[in-house]
């Protein structure tokens, strides 16, 4: 594909990336998470289109509305998806609030018409790092300072996910916010992918305390 340009910021032009905890603007806009080293390697990521993609081509999808966004396969090599997808080999998660699985029934989870999940390792990680505090996972996934506070979140882990059809979003499913990027990057920088519903018997539930002990513990 040739030499990438990386002079192009999305977070710099996307006039969303405000919302996000931790938002710098200006000229070199990112979004700090951590301190340290921590915050100088998410920085970068940030500041990186994804491999495979070119900044105009980011972009240009990036800026077509919800229906509109064509398949990944249309702009992504095979060997880019294929790599993609390998995080995932050894498990998919994510994070969910409890008083929905209570309201909704846990025989069927996941939205309908795709459910983004992240690679379980990378979930732990976020997990360990924030050793109970949801102001850091908030921060870590990009969601809104307080907007997940006072509730009560599970962890939903899939030890196969391919076997839900896992694939690349497209960016046209009802859970892409206007945050959304091509390419299966989180804006924060965790990769991302989506999966059918999953049945009960194909998901394992935890609590954040429980999966904080069983990481802290080790295999």
């Amino acid at each position: 594909m040739g030499m990438q340009d990386w002079s192009y910021n999305p977070i710099q032009d996307n006039p969303n990336a405000a919302k996000l905890p931790g938002y710098q603007g200006g000229k070199n806009a990112a979004i700090t998470l951590g301190t340290g080293a921590e915050a100088i390697g998410t920085g970068f990521a940030l500041r990186r289109p994804p491999f495979g993609i070119s900044p105009a081509t980011l972009e240009r999808i990036g800026s077509l509305p919800v229906g509109a966004r064509p398949n990944p396969a249309t702009y992504l090599s095979a060997d880019y998806i294929d790599a993609h997808l390998a995080q995932f080999n050894r498990g998919a998660s994510y994070l969910a609030p409890k008083e929905a699985l209570d309201r909704w029934g846990r025989d069927m989870l996941g939205r309908a018409d795709g459910q983004f999940v992240m690679p379980s390792g990378q979930l732990n990680d976020v997990l360990l790092r924030a050793s109970g505090n949801m102001a850091v996972i908030e921060r870590e996934l990009g969601i809104p300072a307080g907007a997940w506070q006072g509730r009560e979140f599970v962890r939903i882990d899939i030890s196969d996910p391919r076997s839900l059809s896992l694939r690349m979003a497209t960016g046209n499913e009802s859970g892409a916010n206007p945050l959304w990027l091509p390419g299966g990057k989180m804006p924060t920088g965790y990769s991302e992918a989506v999966i059918n519903q999953v049945s009960r018997g194909s998901y394992t539930e935890s609590s954040l305390l429980q999966s904080l002990r069983k990481l802290r513990k080790g295999p």
